[in-house]
């Protein structure tokens, strides 16, 4: 099996084998830029890692004379394979401590030896996310590595979370005991152990050091938004325009797909005033916490007498709350929290003291206010026009599936568009509307290029300063290389030229290829011409980068006995009679 290196594994490596300076220099670098890069061999990991990172200068010279001439003097480094010899640990290390720091990318540890659960992991992910610390990076990237390693008795290990009664606890297999699964693969509770989130947490395996001072961000982050305590209400009218905007839901806790509805925002506010309009066949369930804040919501349809929940929107956690209240409460629910699935429903059964599964296609009738919002469930139509309307969950000559209002549906004038960011309405044949994709949009959040001769979203537009145009961005090419005229500036992707040696794109005008060593380099001073001539009689005429190769490169680049070597009309080299009868 070959083994591949992260960035992290590398780091931890070469602490390992005792390379103290660059493995610091490398773990600051990572801290600076903590990018998420494949696996690959030993050497070829720090050198792509140094690639792409824009870390302090002093960071990047310690590494890249590591990389470049340090490595090849360590014995333990095998060049052929870029790999490590196993066989050459330094005194007190062994084998398992090296291969700990090793993963392939493709491999998924089994759930035994797992350090966390899936849940668990989305968890840190999203409150490190939500954190203002200098480490708070550097640990991000390390759930990442370490969810791809197995961790075996001698650690703290399969840790997972739970939200219970407003509250979130971990558990963990503690260190010295055997993991035991369930017959479908679970981690059994009775073996585990439970605490506050913070203590577990500091249990974890790192690699590196985190402060206190992250650690109380980390916890402090964790509880604001995993803690739901609060009371179910229900609203409508007026209400529910008001508790469906966003600035009503509390964004500082995990709100699942709460925080990512796409009717929260200001100009969907009319939108919504459709179920304000109908308050008697519709109303809207909110769990709302202390500060009276939203943390879930489901609209409630009341059809012939019944209730049924629609779409639940909020955590996991909280989408098990609502379908608790529904049973409680002798409403029906979705069987699925998704726009897809829109007959299947649930309810409680008493008598059996169980949940029954059941489908049914159900009509509401509205008021019409020649607007809807998106829709999850009741969103087929058929007639659009009149007072009232009538929508469906099972099939229509309508879709209720827009963002902008769903003007399209109940707008009878074939030329009048609207504008799919701002909702702006819009003649189709003005100037100032555009078609992107099949979408409209006002000009103003438009580009257009004169190369391309077409128009592009001002954000997928990048501007290159040799063209002064505006291009995709999918057209450019950001040239980082400091020693390039364009540095911090975008070229076209057409003009873009990789130079192997500095791992760095540049402009074609600043490239040649050198016939010598037979690759694309980077021109950084002026062009000289180099006349060789072999003792076969064989002439060899090229250019190199004045200063760039010396005449030892030159000949050490080249196969055959060189007689001489002329460089812009001076002779810098000539075949001694000695050397030619040595060479004999």
């Amino acid at each position: 099996m070959k083994i591949q290196f992260s960035i992290l594994d590398t780091i931890g490596i070469l602490k390992a084998f005792g390379e103290t300076e660059v493995s610091q220099s490398l773990e600051q670098m990572v801290t600076d830029c903590p990018l998420k890069l494949t696996p690959r061999g030993f050497r070829e990991t720090i050198r792509n890692y140094l690639s792409y990172t824009h870390s302090d200068m002093i960071y990047r010279d310690t590494i890249s004379k590591f990389v470049y001439e340090d490595i090849f003097d360590k014995d333990w480094y095998q060049k052929g394979l870029d790999s490590i010899d196993l066989n050459l640990l330094p005194d007190g290390v062994t084998v398992n401590d090296i291969l700990l720091h090793c993963l392939s990318e493709d491999y998924t540890p089994h759930m035994k030896y797992k350090l966390f659960s899936d849940r668990f992991k989305s968890v840190l992910f999203d409150v490190v996310y939500n954190i203002d610390h200098p480490k708070s990076k550097l640990f991000d990237i390390e759930v990442y590595y370490n969810s791809y390693k197995s961790f075996n008795k001698l650690y703290d290990r399969n840790f997972d979370c739970k939200e219970s009664e407003g509250d979130i606890m971990v558990s963990y297999q503690a260190k010295g005991k055997n993991t035991v699964l369930s017959e479908n693969g679970k981690w059994v509770k009775d073996t585990r152990t439970s605490a506050k989130p913070i203590r577990v947490i500091k249990k974890m395996r790192t690699m590196f050091t985190y402060p206190d001072s992250f650690y109380e961000k980390l916890n402090n982050t964790l509880v604001a938004r995993y803690s739901m305590k609060g009371e179910f209400v229900v609203f409508s009218g007026s209400d529910i325009v008001k508790y469906y905007h966003e600035n009503m839901v509390n964004d500082n806790v995990n709100t699942g797909s709460l925080g990512t509805s796409c009717m929260r925002y200001d100009g969907c506010s009319e939108y919504i005033e459709l179920y304000a309009e109908n308050p008697s066949v519709v109303s809207m369930l909110t769990y709302l916490d202390g500060s009276q804040l939203v943390i879930g919501r489901a609209l409630l349809w009341t059809i012939d007498g019944e209730v049924y929940m629609d779409r639940i929107y909020g955590s996991d956690s909280m989408i098990e709350k609502f379908k608790k209240y529904a049973q409680d409460n002798g409403i029906s629910w979705k069987l699925e929290q998704s726009y897809s699935n829109t007959e299947d429903w649930c309810k409680y059964v008493e008598e059996t003291k169980s949940v029954m599964d059941y489908s049914k296609r159900l009509y509401v009738t509205l008021k019409n206010i020649n607007r809807a919002p998106y829709m999850d469930t009741f969103k087929y139509i058929d007639d659009t026009c009149g007072d009232y309307i009538t929508i469906n969950n099972y099939s229509g000559d309508h879709e209720l599936s827009g963002t902008d209002g769903n003007y399209d549906v109940f707008d009878e004038d074939e030329d009048v568009v609207y504008c799919r960011i701002s909702d702006d309405r819009m003649d189709i044949n003005d100037d100032d509307c555009i078609e992107i994709d099949g979408n409209y949009y006002n000009a103003r959040y438009c580009s257009y290029s004169r190369r391309d001769s077409q128009w592009y979203l001002n954000d997928d537009c990048i501007y290159v300063d040799s063209i002064d145009d505006t291009v995709h961005q999918d057209d450019a090419t950001y040239v980082s290389y400091s020693e390039s005229s364009y540095n911090g500036q975008y070229i076209l992707n057409d003009e873009a030229v990789w130079i192997e040696s500095i791992g760095e794109d540049v402009h074609e005008d600043e490239s040649y290829y050198n016939t010598i060593l037979c690759e694309t380099c980077f021109i950084a001073d002026k062009l000289v011409e180099v006349v060789i001539v072999f003792d076969d009689a064989r002439v060899l005429k090229a250019e190199i980068d004045r200063g760039s190769m010396t005449l030892d490169d030159i000949r050490e680049a080249l196969e055959g006995d060189i007689v001489s070597i002329t460089i812009e009309g001076e002779l810098i080299y000539e075949l001694k009679e000695e050397e030619a009868l040595a060479n004999d």
